[in-house]
């Protein structure tokens, strides 16, 4: 496995698209009637660890790109290359989330319309990340079950980042506002969980027709299983973890089954990644 800045790049990004998204859709759609002040407490922390995951991501990239400065030579190849999209959206993901993030602070208002705009070129990077193992020589990356399990992973991991950020602020919140905080966060999870199931099934599908064509059997059908099997049974214990923290929530917030259950989603999702780049592989 040479992969490793990959998979750290993917999983960095898209834990930090995810978060955004679920931001953005919770202060648009759930806290609408609360006050500037308030908008902003529950957001800024969530998105400074979005920044701060993102950072972290690039750095990744860098150390699979090698030298810095293919990223720029790339750049000059935006209109055949997928690569070099991802690279741009990537920036501008980045750059937009920093603008967000310090007008926040500075004016100590929520932007949503630019919040809204990095959501958007958020979900753009997801779908150009996943184009280039869609338009890879590797028959198991190619196909929407790619572009379903990454915007999985998204979706389960970045709202369980920002419901693990929003708990210190939910006792500012009345109960019932609390509670339907919580609602989006675990339809995100849910809209995860099927979505990498989904991306799952065509994988394996395509797995038997395609042995012929070279790829290991080993690598396809046992590690791959393995390693699926692994990451189902840690995402079935998260969901557990979620739903019961949601149902509990308008007695008592319990942040450690957020905590805990994060760090079980991450760890199954960075299994479910090293079974993705195996099969490249």
């Amino acid at each position: 496995m040479h992969e490793w800045p990959l998979i750290f790049f993917t999983l960095l990004m898209q834990i930090t698209i995810g978060c955004v998204v679920t931001v953005w859709y919770c202060h648009t759609f759930i806290f609408t009637t609360l006050t500037d002040d308030k908008r902003l407490k529950l957001a800024s922390p969530a998105l400074l660890c979005a920044l701060l995951c993102g950072g972290v991501g690039l750095l990744a990239s860098v150390a699979h790109l090698g030298n810095p400065w293919h990223a720029l030579f790339t750049l000059s190849h935006v209109a055949s290359s997928w690569m070099s999209r991802e690279i741009l959206f990537t920036a501008l993901f980045i750059g937009l989330l920093f603008l967000t993030l310090v007008y926040a602070l500075v004016k100590k208002q929520l932007p949503t319309a630019l919040l809204g705009l990095t959501a958007l070129v958020g979900v753009a990077d997801i779908f150009v990340m996943s184009a280039i193992y869609d338009h890879s020589r590797f028959i198991l990356w190619q196909g929407w079950g790619t572009y379903a399990g990454f915007y999985g992973s998204a979706f389960m991991m970045g709202s369980l980042l920002y419901a693990l950020c929003l708990w210190p602020q939910l006792h500012q919140l009345a109960e019932d506002e609390s509670a339907r905080a919580m609602t989006p966060l675990l339809r995100f999870y849910l809209l995860g969980f099927v979505l990498a199931t989904v991306a799952v099934i065509v994988m394996f599908s395509a797995v038997a027709p395609n042995l012929a064509q070279g790829i290991s059997i080993k690598t396809a059908a046992v590690n791959v299983g393995t390693l699926t099997l692994w990451r189902y049974l840690l995402l079935g214990i998260a969901l557990v973890l979620l739903v019961t923290y949601v149902t509990r929530l308008p007695r008592k917030s319990l942040p450690a089954l957020l905590s805990l259950a994060l760090m079980i989603t991450i760890t199954g999702e960075f299994l479910g990644r090293y079974a993705f780049f195996s099969v490249g592989g």
